[in-house]
C-alpha cells in the first residue's frame, strides 16, 4: 500500500485514543514518536518509511564443498549394506541427501529405493 504525506494514515494505522502507547506500537516506532498525537502524522509515517528502506534481508550463507575422504566413502558403503534410510545418513554425515545420492551413484551402491 503507497502512504502519502499529505493524507492521514488509514484508520487501521491510527491507534484509538484509549489504547495504552506501549500496546501499540506502529511498525516499531520508537516511544518519543508514539506519545505523539495521531493527528500529526507525518513523523510516525516519516520513521516508517525510513525503516522500511534501511531494512534489508540477511544474506544467505553459501554452503562450502568438502570432499568426500575414504572414510566417508566407507560409512557410506556401510550404510548401503545396513540399508539405513537416506535421511538418517544425510544428518548423520551432515551432507545433503542429494550428495550421497550423487557420491552412490559414481560409486556404484545403491540407495534408497535403488537398493
Amino acid at each position: 500500500m503507497h502512504l502519502s504525506l499529505d493524507r492521514p494514515l488509514p484508520a487501521r494505522l491510527v491507534k484509538p485514543a484509549a489504547m495504552s502507547i506501549d500496546r501499540a506500537p506502529i511498525c516499531g516506532v520508537p516511544a518519543f514518536l508514539r506519545s505523539l498525537h495521531l493527528n500529526d502524522n507525518s513523523a510516525v509515517l516519516t520513521h516508517c518509511i525510513q525503516q522500511r528502506r534501511s531494512t534489508r534481508m540477511a544474506k544467505k550463507t553459501k554452503n562450502k564443498r568438502r570432499e568426500y575422504t575414504k572414510e566417508d566413502v566407507k560409512l557410506l558403503r556401510g550404510h548401503s549394506k545396513a540399508r539405513t534410510p537416506v535421511a538418517r545418513i544425510s544428518k548423520l554425515m551432515k551432507r545433503s541427501e542429494g550428495s550421497l545420492r550423487q557420491k552412490a551413484r559414481v560409486l556404484g551402491i545403491g540407495l534408497g529405493h535403488q537398493r
